[in-house]
């Protein structure tokens, strides 16, 4: 598939672009992100309250990130520290042998979508201190091909899929980048810019 953008569509992107920052989540980004959960996942037919329910205690807020254009928040990645259930598979093993973060709940406000943000909200994930990173994908959401394009599947339930996706072990190796440098804003990556 190609896509192809006019001159004004990619001066817009690109001048959104140069104003987002991705930044460590605090208590107050979620206090805005609540009320805005079931409009994120309208799909699923679940209200602020339950997603959030479903999600509350899965998330580590100090890996959890927000993403902001021209410093408002338009979405966030909530991140945990479960590691992938085992099945019982040769994937599993692996898996078993590494350390995982889980990616709970990624989300784009509406008026933002179909800008990249979500995008660079899955790159960050590369950047914590973890070998890979898996969560579960709703079916309802319809959104699965959109994961498989850097995710493998690892398993499928009636209801949902579980992906994951081990980070290139060249990546880690060659750049040794410790997450507490990217944290303290010691080192600077694409759209990382407002970490305290």
């Amino acid at each position: 598939m190609r896509i192809i953008l006019t001159e004004s569509q990619l001066k817009l992107i690109t001048e959104e672009l140069l104003n987002t920052k991705i930044r460590r989540m605090t208590v107050d980004d979620i206090k805005v992100i609540i009320p805005r959960l079931a409009e994120v996942f309208h799909k699923t037919k679940i209200s602020n309250i339950g997603v959030w329910n479903m999600v509350k205690t899965e998330i580590s807020i100090d890996k959890s990130v927000v993403i902001l254009v021209d410093n408002k928040i338009s979405g966030f990645y909530f991140i945990g520290d479960n590691q992938i259930p085992d099945i019982g598979n040769d994937v599993s093993k692996k898996l078993g042998e590494l350390q995982g973060a889980e990616g709970v709940a990624l989300g784009v406000f509406p008026e933002y979508k179909d800008r990249g943000l979500g995008k660079e909200l899955i790159t960050w994930s590369q950047y914590l201190p973890v070998d890979y990173i898996w969560g579960y994908q709703l079916k309802s959401l319809d959104n699965i091909n959109d994961w498989k394009k850097r995710r493998d599947v690892y398993l499928e339930t009636p209801s949902m899929f579980i992906t994951y996706q081990i980070f290139n072990d060249d990546f880690t190796k060659n750049n040794e980048i410790e997450m507490s440098e990217i944290m303290n804003n010691k080192i600077k990556t694409p759209f990382i810019s407002e970490f305290n």
